[in-house]
């Protein structure tokens, strides 16, 4: 008695995508995966609203300092941060994957530009090379000058 009703589910399970797909409609995954774009979407913005806010450095004072001195509006605001973040991690970790890279592509950047500013610096220095750097005037130097402004006449080694 059970056989035609599991036999119907059956048809009906893989008859329906075919069906579908035949009509000129999305297959069932398609609309699964673009609503979990859309979300992560609106996760981003609502995570750069808080951040604008100035969540995080409210949490980088810390727990303790943050009970006692925030109201319980901003305490509600930096838990629904925190929420959003770990949403963030684990349902749209291409948000992070991408964020990633452009860190690295910007870390990458300041680094080329350092590598020719230093290139820079030492071709002028090349060009232009600094005068060679002279004794210190010691204390015994000094002693020896004459007050009428003629240096001083040169030393013999003793024997």
């Amino acid at each position: 008695m059970r056989l035609p009703c599991l036999t119907l589910a059956l048809v009906a399970l893989f008859a329906a995508p075919a069906l579908a797909q035949d009509a000129g409609a999305q297959p069932p995954g398609a609309q699964d995966v673009d609503a979990e774009a859309a979300r992560c979407r609106g996760l981003e913005t609502e995570k750069a609203a808080l951040t604008a806010a100035g969540i995080p450095a409210d949490m980088e004072k810390g727990p303790q300092w943050a009970s006692a001195n925030l109201p319980k509006e901003r305490l509600q605001k930096i838990g629904r941060f925190i929420e959003i973040d770990e949403q963030l991690k684990f349902r749209c970790p291409d948000v992070f994957a991408s964020a990633a890279v452009k860190a690295e592509e910007a870390r990458a950047l300041q680094a080329a530009k350092e590598a020719q500013a230093w290139a820079q610096r030492l071709e002028e220095a090349a060009k232009n090379p600094p005068p060679p750097e002279r004794k210190p005037i010691t204390a015994v130097a000094r002693t020896k000058a004459r007050d009428d402004g003629t240096p001083p006449l040169p030393e013999r080694a003793t024997r």
